[in-house]
Order: structure tokens, then sequence, then C-alpha cells
């Protein structure tokens, strides 16, 4: 077994099962590390991300109901000690700093 600090970010929006996570991270003795973060560690049975992310995956499945709509997102280090990052449930979306930025437009428009 090895022993690797997680960082999970979760949004279970307004009806996930709060309860669940909660019981969850405190049984691991999580730090709290800013809205919707946190910082854990957990033994894994191997050092590889793919192992910690499953192992993850599965521990959180059987601890918390996850609904269609619920996005948690782990990261951790490697096995080569660099920091890696994956959804465990939930997908990407747009960004609400979207549009912010300034772009550039080269050359001339075209009707």
């Amino acid at each position: 077994m090895i022993e690797k600090h997680i960082v999970l970010n979760y949004d279970l929006g307004l009806k996930g099962d709060y309860p669940g996570l909660y019981t969850f991270l405190d049984n691991l003795k999580a730090l709290e590390i800013g809205n919707c973060n946190a910082a854990f560690a957990m033994e894994f049975s191997e050092d590889s991300f793919e192992t910690i992310f499953k192992e993850l995956r599965d521990k959180i499945s059987d601890a918390v109901k996850i609904e269609k709509t619920d996005r948690l997102y782990m990261i951790a280090t490697d096995s080569n000690c660099r920091m890696r990052g994956g959804f465990l449930f939930g997908d990407r979306k747009r960004a609400i700093w979207e549009g912010y930025g300034i772009e550039k437009t080269e050359g001339f428009d075209q009707f």
C-alpha cells in the first residue's frame, strides 16, 4: 500500500448527496481548502495515476450517491511526481471567465 495526497474539487449541485460526501471526507480527516475543495491522504494499492483514479472513484461511488449532473475532479501526483488530474464523475463545462480576455484579430475582415 502507498499513501498519496489528493486534492478533490466537488460540485454536487443543489440536491447532491453532501452528507455522504462529507462523511467520506470527514472519515479521511480531509482539510477544507476553499469552497468545494478538500485535501486528504489515502492509501492505494499502487503508485500509478490510473490505479489511484480508479480506486478513489470506486470508494467515492460506495460512499456517495452520484447523480449524472455531479462533478468531482481529483488532482494527485503520478509515479514520476508530476501533477495529474481528471474528472472522477462529470465533465468539463464552459469556464465562467471565458470571453473576459482580449482577443486580437489579425488581418482583414472578410465579408
